[in-house]
């Protein structure tokens, strides 16, 4: 199936504070909220973030989201929402900034959100759907009084009958921070754990929607030595991806893993059929039938690039390390460069190994190699509207730019800096 991917929409609702003081406050919600909206702005969302939303005001956005969809051929469009969740005789509910506390059953069905009106929101649209709870499942029927539990009863089946059009709605996909009846954890850097590792996910560009939400739910298993384990489900029925390319284009891959938890999704030949790939902090080579740990970083690798036993790898600081990985031991990988700008995803080494391209989110860089090591020899931030996210040599003098949010992608001559701007095609498979 084509999607016009450039049509995309979202809604990212952050709830911390509400008008009870029976609520618990989130501090990590609303700040989770804005960073996921953030980083589908980034992947070319047209997003609405709405914190400490009222019952009402998530009515009302949920209705904004739905004109935008209304005439559009195929849209991506995306909720999420962080925040008090329950999860009750298979309904969710969502905890509105306006709802009277304490929470209990009678109350959550009475003045909480049902998940299905998130659904009933994408309902007319045409293309993949993804509603994310980074919320708890807890159940609010634990401990409820009988009379609550008839009542609830009786609301649950008239919700049921009012959203009966949407239960069975295709190209769904529910994600959740979390399994049935169990809490979500809050994380250690602001945001919860769940958020961070969707929000780096969604900067990947070589991951199907599957693809992404079981990398994000195997590191948030790791990260919480497996106290928290997030679940999806889906009713897709074709591969949906984040590429900004104009259509899905399947790459092929192939999967290592280091521990059952652990994949390895991008592999790099170095000589003789070998190759490298990374877990995490770990760079891996594979030697015909072996696979060994080469060496271990002090923090998370973001990309790499290799031309024949030379082997670059930027780790998320921004520090670029160099070794011959053929002729050199783990210990004398050399700190080569310091990236000017945050958020790089992207490597490229040219042909003749002179000049490395590093690409992302705020812009570009080239550095070259002489006699004096290496050092910068180009370096251009872009329109947050034009976020790179893959860079390509052509040949030792072009270099091509894979622009977000733009039918037009760019070729720069290393030599020059001279740019010029090609329709944009998939140039790699």
């Amino acid at each position: 199936m084509g999607l016009d991917l450039n049509k995309r929409i979202a809604l990212c609702i952050g709830n911390s504070t509400h008008s009870s003081a029976k609520i618990d406050f989130l501090p990590n919600a609303a700040k989770d909220a804005t960073l996921i909206d953030a980083t589908l702005r980034a992947r070319g969302f047209d997003s609405e973030l709405l914190t400490d939303a009222s019952y009402e005001s998530i009515g009302q956005g949920l209705e904004r989201l739905k004109a935008k969809a209304d005439g559009s051929g195929g849209v991506f469009s995306v909720i999420y929402f962080a925040g008090h969740g329950y999860e009750t005789g298979g309904l969710g509910f969502l905890v509105p900034s306006d709802q009277p506390g304490p929470v209990n059953l009678s109350g959550i069905v009475q003045w909480g959100l049902s998940t299905l009106s998130l659904v009933d929101a994408l309902a007319g649209c045409s293309g993949p759907k993804l509603i994310i709870l980074d919320a708890c499942r807890a159940d609010a029927a634990e401990g409820a009084h009988p009379d609550d539990l008839v009542r609830f009863s009786d609301k649950a089946r008239q919700l049921k009958e009012r959203f009966q059009g949407v239960l069975d709605s295709g190209d769904v996909v529910f994600a959740f921070a979390t399994g049935a009846g169990e809490s979500a954890g809050d994380g250690l850097n602001g945001h919860s754990r769940y958020c961070e590792a969707l929000a780096s996910g969604l900067l990947s560009h070589d991951y199907t929607l599957d693809e992404l939400l079981a990398s994000v739910t195997q590191k948030v298993i790791r990260e919480s030595h497996v106290k928290q384990r997030p679940w999806y489900l889906s009713s897709l029925t074709y591969p949906v991806s984040l590429s900004d390319l104009p259509s899905f284009h399947a790459v092929p891959y192939e999967v290592y893993r280091v521990r059952s938890d652990q994949a390895a999704l991008r592999i790099y030949p170095i000589v003789n059929g070998d190759s490298v790939y990374s877990v995490d902090r770990v760079l891996m080579v594979a030697y015909r039938h072996e696979r060994r740990k080469f060496k271990t970083f002090d923090e998370e690798i973001a990309t790499m690039a290799t031309s024949g036993c030379n082997v670059y790898v930027l780790l998320k600081s921004g520090q670029l390390w160099h070794a011959n990985i053929c002729t050199q031991s783990a210990d004398e990988f050399e700190l080569i460069h310091e990236a000017a700008f945050e958020d790089f995803h992207a490597m490229a080494v040219s042909p003749n190994g002179s000049f490395l391209a590093i690409g992302g989110m705020e812009g570009y860089e080239v550095i070259r190699c002489d006699k004096n090591g290496w050092s910068r020899h180009l370096k251009q931030k872009t329109p947050s509207r034009n976020n790179i996210y893959n860079v390509k040599f052509l040949d030792d003098d072009r270099l091509f730019l894979a622009l977000c949010r733009s039918v037009w992608n760019a070729t720069i001559s290393i030599r020059s800096g001279r740019r010029e701007r090609v329709i944009g095609q998939v140039l790699e498979a």
